[in-house]
């Protein structure tokens, strides 16, 4: 029983772990012009990888940018009581 255990909890555990040590950014192109990265997403040290489209990812760093622009005004306000 605990044989069985090990072999199918532990080892595959452990074959996980050692495909991890990939680079956090590997960057792969596929047919279908998606772009795939491995992440570790906030709070956990566990990677995914995530597959999103050149403008998916234009767009978000966008959004990301007006928004980092925008954060001394938000806290200039909340400061300031406006």
């Amino acid at each position: 029983m605990r044989r069985t255990l090990f072999m199918a909890v532990v080892l595959p555990t452990l074959a996980g772990a050692c495909a991890t040590t990939e680079p956090d950014q590997q960057v792969a192109m596929n047919e279908s012009k998606l772009v795939c990265t491995r992440e570790a997403p906030t709070g956990s040290k566990i990677p995914v990888t995530r597959c999103r489209t050149p403008e998916d990812i234009e767009a978000q760093r966008r959004v990301d940018k007006e928004t980092a622009d925008n954060i001394p005004t938000a806290l200039h306000d909340v400061l300031t009581g406006r």
